[in-house]
């Protein structure tokens, strides 16, 4: 979902989620998928130690230069599966919290076991009720 409206001074700003999964499956010694959503506008992922920015094309807002982190919030809702069990300065499901500082949430694992689950990522402008984007994360960590 897109939705293009107007920042106050600051011109106009698209916000775009884009659904997507991050895996990691491992013999040892642990798995870790990671969501990250950057105060600079980036979205990465972290599958082991490898961390990649999601897509460039569809950071969660477009250009990047118009993030303006405290003015937007963002929560995570638990759509099915495990719920994440790495939460970087990111309260419980269902919470908004601004986006003045870098959020990471996902699945880490260090003994055989297998989690996943999908989680909704919803974006809003601080001080407002309405949700200008969402995408579902599929986040899946195994060690075998």
């Amino acid at each position: 979902m897109s939705l293009f409206f107007l920042l106050p001074s600051a011109g106009a700003a698209t916000l775009t989620l884009t659904n997507a999964t991050i895996s990691h499956v491992t013999a040892s010694p642990a798995a870790v998928a990671l969501l990250t959503i950057n105060t600079d506008g980036t979205v990465d992922k972290t599958e082991g130690v490898t961390v990649t920015q999601l897509n460039p094309t569809t950071d969660w807002i477009i250009p990047i230069e118009k993030a303006l982190g405290a003015s937007y919030e963002v929560k995570w809702d638990k759509i099915s599966g495990t719920a994440p069990n790495t939460k970087t300065t990111w309260p419980d499901e269902a919470t908004y919290v601004d986006l003045s500082t870098v959020r990471t949430i996902g699945h880490t694992l260090g003994t055989t076991a297998t989690v996943g689950g999908v989680l909704r990522i919803s974006i809003r402008r601080t001080g407002t009720t309405t949700v200008v984007d969402t995408a579902d994360f599929t986040l899946n960590a195994q060690v075998t």
